[in-house]
């Protein structure tokens, strides 16, 4: 016991060494007790592990994973290149319509057909669109024309019909509550 670091036991207690010596005791079989669990919980969880079907499964969820993502990696790469195709070779930007002449008759009359069919109805929608706004640019000419000649009736015209209008009045604020 060196004078250094102040491990003098000089006017300690016989009791208060016996007592610090008791929950060292008691320290060290704790710690020791807590290896013990320890290393009883590592070897359970190894045997789990070799034995478990769950760490299987976790192997199987990640292979599959991998498994796809090579594929959409691939389906990326072939996306990638049709890019390329469509956008770098400006000579080839005709295929569509040799496509389309490639295609048989009865197809191209189908798509003409179709075609005429949309631009009519594209017309067809467009009159009605301008029939209805003209008639919507009509109304206030005709309340003009309908309050010159006197036949106007500002009144809402179902009141008019069951009497004079009634008055309702409200209060504008709620009574006061009482605690």
């Amino acid at each position: 016991m060196g004078e250094g670091r102040g491990d003098s036991f000089a006017g300690v207690s016989l009791e208060r060494l016996k007592l610090q010596l008791l929950e060292e005791i008691h320290m060290k079989d704790v710690v020791q007790l807590s290896m013990v669990e320890i290393k009883h919980k590592i070897a359970e969880l190894e045997a789990k592990l070799n034995t478990d079907n769950e760490g299987g499964e976790w192997k199987t969820r990640y292979e599959a994973q991998l498994e796809l993502n090579d594929q959409l990696q691939k389906q990326i790469v072939s996306l990638e290149e049709k890019m390329k195709r469509v956008r770098g070779n400006p000579s080839d930007r005709l295929s569509s319509i040799r496509v389309y002449e490639r295609m048989p008759v009865a197809y191209q009359r189908t798509s003409s057909e179709r075609r005429t069919y949309l631009a009519e109805m594209s017309q067809g929608s467009g009159s009605h669109q301008i029939s209805k706004r003209q008639q919507m640019e009509q109304l206030p000419r005709m309340k003009e024309i309908l309050v010159k000649s006197g036949r106007y009736n500002p009144v809402n015209q179902k009141t008019a019909k069951r009497g004079p209008v009634k008055k309702i009045t409200r209060s504008n604020h709620l009574p006061k509550l009482h605690q």
